[in-house]
């Protein structure tokens, strides 16, 4: 047993298994740098995820775990620390995305405390960058659940927080905002708030932001693994004036109401309403000559049409 002991703690036996690891991946995973016991902390200087999507790079990886409570409570890493990672889009899936049969991990997992310094994904030659990304999850066989995650977008700075079932038809309850952090003087914060509740099967999805005088709710019905994912779009907004958002653009106070159903055959069928409550006039006066427009939604996801339009 002393020497069992021994033998699992050292430097070598880590890079041993991780070489396992790797070879075991046919080439798909790749691990560099690999130093520290079983027993703790590990570091790691590279690891490379390929598939035929996407290539995934992380480096600088500080992992700290008990191995000893996984008798107990399953893997619990108290703390797991990447300076950053890139994920690249080599191509678009062929395959439809498809439901999984479950979602439980083989065995229970915790992450108390993961960070990573940057998160960088390209795609088709455009790049997003993610700053400061923290959060704490847990795994087992009922549900998933990610507590006090925290971001910092291009947008904005963003938090959320949510649990899913690990099984069929996979429940889940989830809510996130997202704050604007770049704000002029003088002026509010925008904010947008989300929540998605139902299951994979039928989500919903209910949003609500404010950007200056205008707000604004959306609900949405989602059907994610179906060819025909939105089912039901609600968009209700008050006080838009296109000349906050571009000095460009003319004045106006719109109010404006779309309501639009898609049935899985792709046709869509709604209406659209928007009232001008503001000083209409022309253009070339930085006015927008528009006092109402209403119309009713038609036609399919390839060729929308927009019929019985009354514009005052």
């Amino acid at each position: 047993l002393a020497g069992a002991y021994w033998y699992l703690g050292r430097e070598t036996t880590l890079q041993m298994i991780a070489q396992r690891v790797a070879s075991a991946s046919g080439g798909s995973i790749v691990i560099t740098g690999v130093r520290g016991s079983l027993y703790g902390a590990m570091q790691m200087d590279t690891l490379v995820y390929r598939s035929p999507e996407r290539l995934i790079t992380a480096k600088n990886l500080d992992i700290d775990w008990s191995p000893w409570q996984y008798l107990s409570s399953g893997i619990a890493i108290s703390k797991l620390h990447v300076a950053s990672v890139q994920v690249d889009t080599l191509r678009e899936s062929e395959e439809p995305v498809k439901m999984p049969v479950s979602l439980a991990p083989p065995f229970t997992l915790s992450i108390a405390d993961a960070r990573v310094a940057k998160v960088t994904m390209t795609n088709a030659g455009a790049k997003t960058v993610i700053d400061d990304v923290r959060f704490k999850l847990s795994g087992n066989k009922q549900k998933w659940e990610l507590r006090d995650a925290t971001a910092l977008t291009p947008w904005g700075k963003a938090a959320a927080s949510g649990n899913i079932d690990a099984t069929r038809p996979f429940k889940l309850d989830a809510a996130a905002t997202l704050v604007q952090t770049q704000v002029k003087a003088g002026q509010a914060p925008a904010q947008l708030s989300v929540r998605a509740g139902g299951d994979l099967v039928k989500t919903q999805v209910n949003a609500a932001g404010q950007a200056g005088k205008a707000v604004g709710d959306m609900k949405l019905t989602l059907a994610p693994f179906e060819p025909v994912p939105l089912r039901a779009l609600n968009l209700k907004g008050r006080n838009i004036n296109p000349g906050f958002f571009n000095p460009a653009l003319p004045a106006a106070d719109l109010s404006m109401a779309i309501n639009a159903n898609i049935d899985p055959a792709k046709a869509i069928s709604g209406t659209v309403d928007i009232v001008n409550d503001g000083k209409a006039g022309p253009l070339d006066q930085q006015l927008l000559p528009l006092l109402s427009m209403r119309g009713r939604l038609g036609g399919t996801l390839a060729a929308m049409q927009i019929d019985d339009v009354l514009l005052d």
